[in-house]
């Protein structure tokens, strides 16, 4: 921001002390002085060759007599101005866009910055967790833009896999055809509901499993998801999905669509928007490609059990599969395709990823096989990490229904605004 009395304290001191330029500069003033803000003559006595000690007086008398100044006190080397209201007002929230304005980089420092958030799965609501990377997300573009770059908000929808499949075997034996219009839901929280009773049914035949065979006591959940029934039935469910299944797909999009119609009744709600919505089922098989070239050009190879891996010269990354020996992409693959795909639909300067700090390891080694293949944007890519939400009770778990829904906490939110805003408001009802 720039104060009016700034200038007139430059033509002060510059015809003074016979200086051709002077360039005072005014700081937020320190919470235990009076004042609004505050003027070092530090940087002054290089330009003007005098002691700061001895400026500060000078500075002080100027601004007694200015009009803009209601208040002065020098500090030493500093001095300390209390502006009038209507001085204060007109250099400050009077004018934002010149705030803004002057806050912008010059043309030649902007930059074209891609920045990917949120990333929901279409098998239940959005949560807590959700909320913080949405608004981690929507602050740091709405940031960058302040500053005159020009950002693209991208969102990668993982609408697609096993645990997708989960709700649509739950819907299909417990569902009873409900919809979002004949229980009054939102669709995502009825899909999401699904998810749960999924987890319930899991639950139920594992302990049946554990129960009529000792040997399995001691193993984990997830070791023996195909020794269930419903297990088995998921993963047959998702290879008809693949297969394009007209029935499969049929339920597919239906559950999907419930669920992004809540998506963006939640996203209005909490004002998150995005210039572009990647769907990972129309991206996941992209990859592929990219690993043979790389293939063929030596920076992968090819292991005995016909896996394709990289080795990196960093020894703390060490050895990634990027193909697995029947073909099939891990989850890295699909990354490399979507960078690839972002980068070429908006050719940015920068991609970022907003993403909990459980993923660090991933982005380094998403990184280091791009710049292996020889990217030179590569270098241009930044994980944004930060902390997990847990709750007292540990990590939140959706499947379990042990979160804090997103539009319930918006709601209590907006609840707890209306209480204050009424109790403040007192006999004085606003409309």
């Amino acid at each position: 921001m720039h104060f009016r009395f700034l200038d007139d304290l430059n033509a002060f001191l510059a015809a003074t002390y016979s200086a051709p330029e002077v360039k005072a500069a005014a700081d937020l003033c320190p919470a235990d002085f009076a004042g609004d803000v505050t003027v070092s003559c530090f940087p002054l006595a290089k330009a003007l060759r005098r002691n700061p000690m001895q400026l500060a007086p000078a500075v002080s008398d100027f601004l007694a007599k200015h009009p803009d100044v209601q208040q002065v006190e020098a500090v030493k080397a500093f001095v300390n101005i209390t502006l009038t209201p209507a001085a204060l007002m007109r250099d400050t929230v009077a004018e934002p866009q010149g705030i803004l304005a002057a806050v912008a980089l010059p043309p030649e420092e902007r930059r074209r910055i891609l920045i990917e958030f949120s990333a929901p799965n279409t098998n239940k609501p959005q949560h807590l967790g959700h909320v913080r990377n949405n608004t981690i997300g929507m602050a740091t573009a709405a940031i960058l833009e302040r500053a005159g770059h020009d950002v693209i908000r991208v969102n990668l929808v993982n609408d697609r896999g096993v645990h997708i499949c989960k709700s649509m075997i739950a819907y299909q034996r417990f569902g009873n055809n409900a919809t979002p219009q004949s229980t009054g839901k939102k669709g995502d929280h009825l899909v999401g509901d699904f998810y749960v009773r999924f987890d319930q049914e899991y639950r139920r035949q594992l302990a049946e499993l554990r129960q009529n065979n000792k040997d399995l006591a001691d193993k984990d959940d997830d070791d023996l998801f195909l020794e269930t029934e419903i297990g088995r039935a998921t993963q047959d469910m998702l290879r008809a999905w693949e297969d394009n299944d007209p029935e499969v797909r049929r339920l597919w999009t239906t559950m999907n669509t419930w669920v992004l119609d809540g998506f963006d009744e939640t996203y209005s709600r909490m004002g998150v928007t995005f210039n572009k919505t990647y769907l990972e089922s129309q991206t996941y098989t992209l990859g592929k490609d990219i690993i043979q070239d790389g293939l063929e050009r030596g920076v992968f190879t090819r292991r005995e059990d016909n896996a394709i891996v990289i080795q990196f010269d960093d020894p703390s990354l060490g050895t990634k599969v990027v193909l697995r020996s029947d073909g099939t992409s891990v989850y890295v693959t699909q990354d490399i395709g979507t960078t690839l795909l972002k980068q070429n639909d908006f050719n940015p300067d920068q991609q970022i990823w907003v993403v909990g700090d459980e993923q660090i390891r991933h982005f380094k080694v998403l990184f280091a096989i791009l710049k292996a293949l020889g990217y030179a944007w590569a270098d241009q890519l930044t994980h944004m990490a930060y902390g997990m939400v847990n709750l007292p009770t540990g990590k939140m778990k959706s499947r379990e229904g042990t979160v804090v829904d997103a539009d319930d906490l918006i709601e209590e939110m907006a609840d707890l605004a209306r209480a204050a805003t009424l109790e403040k408001a007192g006999d004085e009802v606003p409309e």
